[in-house]
């Protein structure tokens, strides 16, 4: 399933552990590079300039936001970054900030898990900046076999510009179909075993 705004996307994952990644906990200008893990996220990219926490403009949740590290502080279509997670995760989702000057279309930014889920871009505004516009994108499954570890997130080669901000990714506490452990089984024999002997010891 995909989202394009976040309040349907936050009601899909209610039951699941969360985390989101605000960049408030960092400084703006703090760098954010290749191979680096950054608040239990490891981003790798091959961009001209590094990926970098800014403060410049308005965002979804005050004050920082993900951008690259030159003059203007926002990410071009075209650039693309990697994503990949400590464990095994079910759902993720993002804003896309674009300024008024630039213009987001369907299919504009893509994210690809490594299991092969696709989230495509709507362009249809899920919140209004000050001096812009929130884009959300999400994806979730509650298929143990499309739990991915990494994502792909990538942008159209167009004239607009943007950043990224909470970042949300969660993963199922019990994954469905989970199979007991031996151990577990174990303990359940033993259980019932002693519990069998109880009842012919009272009779």
């Amino acid at each position: 399933m995909t989202y394009d705004n976040e309040a349907d996307f936050t009601t899909a994952i209610a039951g699941l552990s969360s985390n989101t990644i605000d960049f408030d906990s960092a400084t703006a200008g703090d760098l954010v590079l290749p191979g680096s893990p950054f608040d239990g996220v490891t981003f790798d990219y091959s961009l001209d300039y590094d990926l970098s926490v800014d403060a410049t403009y308005d965002t979804t949740s005050s004050s920082n936001y993900l951008g690259i590290n030159d003059f203007d502080g926002r990410f071009a279509g075209g650039d693309s970054f990697d994503m990949t997670f400590g464990s095994a995760q079910s759902a993720i989702g993002l804003y896309i900030h674009i300024g008024f000057e630039s213009l987001l279309f369907d299919n504009d930014i893509t994210l690809t898990t490594n299991t092969g889920l696709v989230a495509n871009l709507s362009a249809n505004a899920d919140q209004q900046l000050l001096d812009g516009e929130a884009y959300f994108i999400g994806l979730y499954s509650d298929s143990a076999a499309d739990a991915f570890t990494s994502v792909s997130f990538s942008s159209f080669p167009e004239d607009y510009y943007f950043n990224v901000d909470d970042i949300t990714f969660a993963q199922m506490s019990s994954p469905p179909g989970a199979v007991s452990e031996p151990s577990s089984l174990i303990l359940l024999s033993l259980a019932l075993g002693g519990l069998i002997r109880l009842r012919k010891s009272t009779c």
